[in-house]
């Protein structure tokens, strides 16, 4: 890439870095922030659910309108609201008696901006880069998504021990800035703005190709952020460790993804992107399967490495997946699906596990894995690389 396109990616690949902190910054937090509010394991999830679930329904709206009126102008006001969320959640804890149900408004708030910002960043490396080099454009906002997953407990961590409701502060400290450089330094990659909506991306989403990608896409983050959960809790309860240790383990995994990100070239040239992903997916679904029996032993450690890997090998071949199939046309409204139902099977993972975990810690585990198994041998059968827009290898 040349100096331009490498600041370019520069600068898109913080606005997903820093949508990733929106729930991860907060798990180790969580339970000096039940104690100090006397909520239930239930009311936490609704924290992460009141964020992701907007995100998720809004998303596919942010596609297309992007490819109407621009990326830019959807992106950077997304990225205001974004951090507007958060400093509503933090001033609420010092200017509330009762702050939770106003912590909950604010979390809704950031889940109104957060609906655009992360697909609209791969959006846009995808206009402006072809082929190859479209392949590392989107493997580093992969890797840069990785490593806020991998900063953001740790960071987390830190920043609370000032106190949990410290990382709320943090939203607007870092996303008013990104917002100004993405306005002032990168051009707008949608110069003609589309006067209709683009039926023929709405159609292309319904396709079993896209339909088993969607999925792949869901239980991915399904898996990974239940799992994120449940270590925030049981690194709290069962394994009796600090703040910032709670932030080291629950960074485990996704340093992992950061470092399997970084090769996701080499992975997607050696195993072909479908290849790629069906492993990824068949590797997390036994990780995770295997969490319920092993989490007291030494496989702990290993089971958290495995899921990291599985994560790390399906993601960046999802986003490749979606913004090569079609044209420049539809590439905002295709992509923002897939961000849209990667934000759902992140809203309701905590939630759900919340749920389940009441029947069986094994089971709330088990039945989204056996699902994940079964989308990977669909995967396999009906995603078609050969139908996009570039030939990749």
């Amino acid at each position: 890439m040349k100096l331009s396109g490498t600041s370019n990616v520069l600068i898109l690949s913080s606005v997903p870095f820093i949508m990733v902190l929106g729930n991860t910054m907060l798990f180790p937090n969580f339970p000096e922030m039940a104690k100090d509010l006397e909520i239930t394991r239930k009311q936490l999830s609704y924290l992460v659910l009141a964020i992701s679930l907007p995100s998720a329904f809004l998303a596919p709206f942010t596609g297309i309108l992007a490819d109407r009126w621009g990326r830019k102008t959807i992106l950077v006001p997304s990225l205001l609201i974004y951090g507007l969320g958060g400093l509503v959640s933090g001033l609420s804890v010092f200017l509330t008696e009762n702050p939770y149900l106003y912590i909950l408004l604010g979390r809704v708030i950031q889940g109104l901006g957060s609906a655009g910002p992360m697909h609209l960043a791969t959006v846009m490396a995808g206009d402006l880069f072809q082929d190859s080099e479209r392949i590392k454009a989107v493997g580093y906002l992969e890797t840069a998504n990785a490593s806020g997953k991998v900063v953001s407990p740790l960071l987390g961590s830190i920043v609370g021990l000032i106190g949990w409701y410290a990382p709320f502060f943090v939203y607007p400290l870092l996303s008013v800035p990104v917002a100004l450089a993405v306005w002032v330094t990168i051009k707008d990659t949608r110069r003609e703005p589309t006067p209709h909506f683009n039926f023929k991306a709405l159609k292309n989403i319904t396709t079993p190709h896209n339909i088993m990608g969607l999925l792949s896409g869901f239980f991915t983050l399904f898996l990974l952020f239940e799992t994120l959960f449940w270590l925030s809790d049981i690194s709290a309860d069962q394994l009796e460790l600090n703040r910032l240790l709670r932030g080291f383990i629950i960074s485990l995994p996704v340093i992992v993804v950061a470092t399997v990100s970084t090769l996701a070239e080499r992975f997607e040239q050696k195993l072909h992107p479908k290849g790629a992903l069906t492993l990824g997916l068949i590797i997390l679904a036994l990780a995770v399967a295997a969490l319920p029996i092993l989490f007291k032993s030494f496989w702990l450690w290993p089971l958290l490495i495995a899921i990291g890997i599985g994560v790390g090998l399906i993601l960046p071949t999802l986003d490749l997946i979606s913004t090569s199939q079609i044209g420049s046309d539809g590439r905002a409204t295709i992509t923002s699906a897939y961000s849209s139902i990667r934000s759902l099977g992140a809203a309701i993972a905590p939630f759900s596990f919340a749920i389940l975990n009441e029947i069986s810690m094994s089971f709330s585990f088990w039945l989204p894995a056996s699902l994940t198994i079964l989308t990977a041998l669909a995967s396999w059968k009906f995603i078609n690389t050969d139908e996009l827009e570039h030939r990749l290898l």
